[in-house]
C-alpha cells in the first residue's frame, strides 16, 4: 500500500469505539473519547504496512482471526509510552534520600530488598534505580536487592532486555553515573552487566487478576504514570493488588500527576519533600 493510501484511511466514530473496547477487556485500559486521533495516528501506519484498506477491516482481523502476535503488536502500537533515565526529581530525591537508606538497612538485618516497576516501558526506570543504589552502595548486589521491572509489552521488554539506549533517552543521567555504567557505541548506549545484575524483567498484564496475585514481598512499587490509562474500577484492583504485593509498611510511588481515590483502607498518603507516597496500611 502507499504512502498516498494510508493517509486516505480514516477512522470512524463506530470502529474507535470497537477498537477502544477492545483494548479495555484485553488490558484494563481506557481511551476516552478525546483520544480518537491518538488511535488513528498510530495506527494509519500500521494498517498500510500490512496491507489493510480500513480500520474496519484491521478491527475484524483483530477481533475474530486468532492471530496473538498481531494483537500483541496492536496493544504495542497504542500502549507504548515515552520514558527515559533519570525523570521526575522530586520522586528521584525520594528514592535516594529515603529508600536508599532502607535497602542499608535491611541489608544489615541480613534481608533482601525487594522493589518493583509496575509498566517500566523500555526498562528506563528500573534500571535507573539500579544505578542510583549503585552508586550509593556501591558494593550492593543480587542478593541485597532485587528490582523487578513488568510491563504488558513485549516489544518494550525486548528493548529493555538489549539495554541498548539513544542519545535523548540517557540525556539526564549525571556524567560519573554514564560513565560508570554505560558503554558508548556511536550514537547509542549500552548499560553495564552490573546494573543488569540487579534488574529482573518479566511481561505482566496489570489488570490480570491471576498475574497480580503471584507478584508478592514487595517494599516498594513504583507505578508511574499507569494509572491514568484505567478506570476507577480497574485502578481500585491494582490498587488492592498492589496492597497485597507489599510488606507491612510498604510504599507504593505514582506519576506526578497522578493518586489513588478512595483508598484509604488500603493506604495512607504521605510526603518526602515533594514527592507524594502511599505506605500500606
Amino acid at each position: 500500500m502507499t504512502i498516498a493510501s494510508a493517509v486516505q484511511l480514516r477512522l470512524s466514530d463506530a470502529t474507535f469505539t470497537l477498537l477502544r473496547d477492545h483494548i479495555l477487556v484485553k488490558t484494563g485500559i481506557f481511551l476516552g473519547d478525546g483520544k480518537k486521533y491518538l488511535v488513528e495516528s498510530r495506527l494509519v501506519g500500521h494498517l498500510a504496512d500490512k496491507g489493510f484498506t480500513s480500520f474496519e477491516e484491521y478491527y475484524q482481523y483483530i477481533k475474530r482471526s486468532g492471530d496473538s502476535a498481531e494483537e500483541e503488536t496492536f496493544f504495542d502500537v497504542m500502549t507504548t509510552n515515552e520514558t527515559y533515565f533519570f525523570r521526575d526529581n522530586p520522586q528521584l530525591d525520594f528514592f535516594e534520600k529515603l529508600v536508599v537508606p532502607m535497602i542499608k538497612s535491611e541489608n544489615a538485618a541480613g534481608r533482601k530488598f525487594r522493589i518493583w516497576s509496575a509498566g517500566c516501558s523500555s526498562g528506563e526506570e528500573p534500571y535507573t534505580l539500579a544505578v542510583m543504589a549503585k552508586t550509593a552502595l556501591p558494593g550492593i548486589a543480587m542478593q541485597q536487592l532485587e528490582i523487578i521491572g513488568t510491563d504488558l509489552s513485549k516489544t518494550c521488554l525486548g528493548l529493555a532486555k538489549a539495554g541498548i539506549y539513544s542519545a535523548y533517552s540517557i540525556r539526564n543521567i549525571p556524567e560519573p553515573a554514564l560513565a560508570r555504567f554505560f558503554m558508548r557505541k556511536t550514537n547509542e548506549y549500552c548499560i553495564s552487566r552490573e546494573i543488569r545484575e540487579l534488574v529482573r524483567l518479566d511481561k505482566l498484564n496489570l489488570s490480570d487478576q491471576p498475574s497480580l496475585n503471584r507478584m508478592r514481598g514487595f517494599n516498594l512499587i513504583f507505578c508511574k504514570n499507569v494509572f491514568i490509562y484505567f478506570s476507577d474500577e480497574v485502578r481500585m484492583k491494582i490498587a488492592e493488588g498492589f496492597n497485597k504485593a507489599l510488606l507491612p509498611g510498604g510504599m507504593l510511588v505514582l506519576g506526578p500527576s497522578e493518586y489513588l481515590k478512595d483508598c484509604s483502607r488500603l493506604f495512607a498518603p504521605q510526603k518526602h519533600g515533594q514527592c507524594v507516597y502511599y505506605r500500606k496500611i
